[in-house]
């Protein structure tokens, strides 16, 4: 996966691997955004998870994660950007 990455793209790459039900489950209440790493995706829904009913998604220091979602903008360095971690079964390389 090339990061940063849509809450789309997050998706639709755990679905082409197989995620579990119980996996995608945890990854859909994802706020749409951009994520600038795997990382900030964890953070952000523990967050989620924590601040239950407040509707709190930053992450430590009350910084969000998402890129383009008001607010500062962090900038991705290229250390944020990862190689693609290979294709799954049966997905060509097009």
């Amino acid at each position: 996966m090339r990061w940063p990455a849509s809450r789309w793209q997050v998706l639709a790459e755990a679905d082409a691997w197989g995620v579990s039900g119980v996996v995608a489950r945890q990854l859909a209440p994802l706020p749409e955004g951009r994520y600038p790493s795997l990382e900030a995706v964890v953070e952000t829904l523990v967050g989620m998870a924590r601040g239950a009913g407040r509707g709190d998604a930053s992450g430590p220091g009350g910084r969000p994660h998402l890129l383009g979602r008001g607010g500062p903008r962090r900038p991705v360095s290229p250390a944020h950007h990862h190689a693609p971690i290979g294709r799954p079964p049966g997905r060509s390389a097009h």
